[in-house]
């Protein structure tokens, strides 16, 4: 959040939104650390590097929209981190999108959760986008 230009009720909302998420996410990537200890695999490794990955960067977003960070005029994780974010989006979208074409939905649940998976990985892409030319 930037100059106060989120209502701080909404900024609140989707805070504490993150930081669910933060927590959910901090839960899988245990259980997926607890399965490496386990049963070593190549995807649970993935799972639990991409899990922590996530968890930490919801707990920043949620420390910032609930204004425990002061982050007047810079990003809430660095410019990188959205371009790479950004990047790995944009592939899983077209790989969904080519997964799609390949094997066409057969319901209309297949379908609408492929609609929906590829308009908001469209979507995170733009934001991440904007917030990567916040500030130069």
């Amino acid at each position: 959040m930037t100059n106060d230009e989120v209502p701080k009720e909404v900024a609140s909302v989707i805070g504490h939104v993150c930081g669910v998420i933060a927590v959910g996410m901090a839960v899988l990537g245990l259980l997926a650390i607890w399965g490496l200890a386990h049963k070593p695999s190549v995807l649970l490794t993935f799972a639990a590097l991409f899990c922590g990955w996530l968890s930490l960067v919801m707990y920043r977003w949620a420390g910032a929209l609930l204004g425990y960070w002061d982050t007047r005029d810079r990003l809430v994780v660095s410019k990188f981190f959205y371009s790479a974010f950004g990047a790995l989006l944009a592939g899983l979208v077209v790989f969904a999108m080519a997964a799609a074409s390949v094997r066409p939905p057969r319901t209309l649940d297949e379908g609408l959760a492929v609609v929906i998976g590829i308009s908001s990985g469209v979507a995170l892409i733009y934001l991440c986008y904007l917030a990567y030319r916040r500030f130069k």
